[in-house]
């Protein structure tokens, strides 16, 4: 493998919220947007400018070893590696890919955590490695979108739509490897009658939208985001209510901390926005 190395915040093994069974979650620095309210602040603050470096350089060949060692609990938990961030497809995407192909090969199953502000064509390789996607969904509305996270969601919407017709679960083609990756007949993943565009169908997508008082759980927003989802059809979404677990490091790094506006949800309202969402015909999901 290249000798170029790879810059992570984190990794985190024995992971058990971010996709089937026990999994090492690879954390990459590095992140297009600015969230307001980011759990994980250390992706995108430039390490030489902030009070503590919280970020680690990898040798590809040495992240594989690392990775490779939680094997055994993978295996017997049908769990395995996410790609998390940060963005993992925002840096340095051909070093990704390259550790993508390694473990996906090796047959570990491969998910993606992702914002979706992402070049389509130079990202559809890498995701036709993941056996499960991840995209966030921040805010419907374009202007807040930009607000809140200093970008616009419409690239964001657009690779959604694209990353769904190209996911179909094939049940009945599906063969899970030793090693817990799903893995599909010959012939099917080059079908592209099956793929769109001539790519991979393999695993799920799932949107996960952080809900936050003041920011996306009003009735507007909920609405909008059905009305989207509902018309691409067979969807997961998960809701993944706020939280501050990263102020920490917001002092550790010397960064001024989220608005003390933004609020957790209550229990009752997360469950009024999961049963507005299922009318939508939404599948609601946890990886709780």
């Amino acid at each position: 493998m290249r000798s170029e190395k790879i810059k992570l915040i984190n990794v985190q093994n024995m992971s058990v919220n971010d996709g089937d069974g026990l999994r090492t979650n690879v954390f990459f620095y590095g992140c297009p947007l600015r969230c307001r309210w980011c759990a994980n602040p250390e992706s995108f603050i430039d390490p030489n400018k902030a009070k503590v470096d919280m970020t680690d350089d990898y040798e590809l060949d040495e992240l594989v070893d690392k990775i490779e060692r939680q094997g055994i609990f993978f295996r017997f938990s049908g769990g395995g590696v996410t790609f998390s961030g940060g963005e993992p497809t925002y840096k340095n995407i051909d070093v990704v890919y390259e550790l993508a192909k390694k473990l996906y090969d090796d047959g570990y199953s491969l998910a993606i955590e992702t914002s979706g502000y992402f070049e389509y064509d130079k990202t559809k390789d890498l995701l036709d490695l993941m056996d499960t996607v991840f995209v966030d969904i921040k805010v419907m509305d374009d202007d807040k979108h930009r607000y809140f996270t200093g970008v616009s969601n419409k690239k964001i919407l657009e690779n959604i739509k694209k990353i769904a017709r190209t996911r179909e679960y094939l049940n009945s083609n599906r063969d899970i490897n030793i090693n817990g990756g799903t893995r599909y007949q010959d012939g099917l993943d080059n079908d592209s009658s099956l793929s769109g565009s001539g790519s991979n169908s393999r695993g799920d997508l799932v949107i996960r939208v952080p809900l936050i008082v003041g920011v996306n759980e009003d009735e507007e927003n909920i609405e909008r985001l059905g009305k989207f989802l509902g018309e691409i059809g067979d969807i997961k979404l998960e809701i993944l209510p706020y939280h501050r677990f990263g102020l920490g490091k917001y002092n550790k790094l010397g960064l001024e901390p989220p608005s003390e506006d933004f609020d957790t949800p209550s229990n009752e309202r997360i469950a009024e926005v999961e049963e507005k969402l299922k009318s939508y015909g939404i599948e609601i999901v946890s990886y709780k």
